[in-house]
């Protein structure tokens, strides 16, 4: 059973690109009554009013299902848990997207997220908490560069230090 370290990512760029990662890049997982992981796409809508809901799809809600999350691609046990219902306007020239829920089993490998953020031509950042061991992580990619990935260690007093000392373990 992992450590979970808790924050959130963010995602930087045009409207389009961010939406083409989060369709091509996030997966509905969940699982059953015999423990056993059920992974389906998720539908999304996109509306006039630009919001967008991601959710499970119409046959999948009478399953018994628990624990539904959503799983990014190609990274070690990186989930945004919950449904992701944002507001995106497809008029600005940039945008930042922030999805608050987001997890990882012990840490962030920055290497996917460079890739992905190559491939769709979007700017990531991502800030984790884990109080178990006693560490933030924050990691940026720009221009698909990683350009910064460090690790604060708090060996003092954890729960005077750190910004957010319930998150993560």
């Amino acid at each position: 059973m992992p450590n979970w370290a808790e924050g959130n990512i963010r995602f930087r760029g045009k409207p389009e690109n961010i939406m083409n990662f989060l369709t091509g890049e996030l997966k509905c997982v969940a699982t059953n009554a015999e423990f056993e992981t059920i992974s389906y796409d998720p539908v999304y809508e996109w509306d006039s009013y630009d919001d967008i809901t991601f959710k499970e799809p119409e046959e999948k809600k009478n399953d018994k299902l628990f624990w539904k999350s959503l799983y990014i691609n190609g990274t070690r046990r990186n989930f945004i848990d919950g449904i992701v219902e944002r507001y995106l306007p497809r008029d600005e020239e940039n945008y930042i997207l922030c999805l608050d829920n987001f997890k990882a089993a012990w840490g962030v490998d920055p290497d996917p997220y460079v890739e992905k953020a190559k491939k769709y031509g979007v700017d990531i950042k991502i800030v984790v908490y884990e109080c178990g061991m006693c560490f933030v992580q924050r990691i940026e990619i720009v221009n698909g560069k990683l350009v910064r990935n460090d690790e604060t260690k708090y060996e003092e007093d954890w729960n005077w230090e750190a910004d957010f000392p319930n998150m993560g373990g």
